[in-house]
């Protein structure tokens, strides 16, 4: 009975691999979005995030459009 069988370590899996892309979901929507802001919001989001309140403000700042480096002059 002390011992975890397959079947636990499958159930422990299916939980934790989505919470774990939950709680990253600031940051792979950046990255895949190509936010000019990646690396802030990375950081709010692995360091600050499991507050609930900063994982919320990097989630919102991720879903944001972000102005480009050069103020929008290249539009090529």
């Amino acid at each position: 009975m002390g011992s975890f069988s397959i079947m636990h370590w499958l159930i422990l899996l299916v939980v934790l691999i989505p919470l774990a892309a939950l709680y990253c979901l600031p940051t792979i929507i950046a990255v895949v979005k190509k936010h000019p802001n990646v690396l802030p919001i990375v950081l709010i989001n692995l360091l600050l995030g499991w507050s609930g309140i900063a994982w919320v403000g990097a989630l919102i700042w991720s879903l944001m459009p972000g102005t480009p480096a050069d103020g929008g002059r290249n539009l090529g």
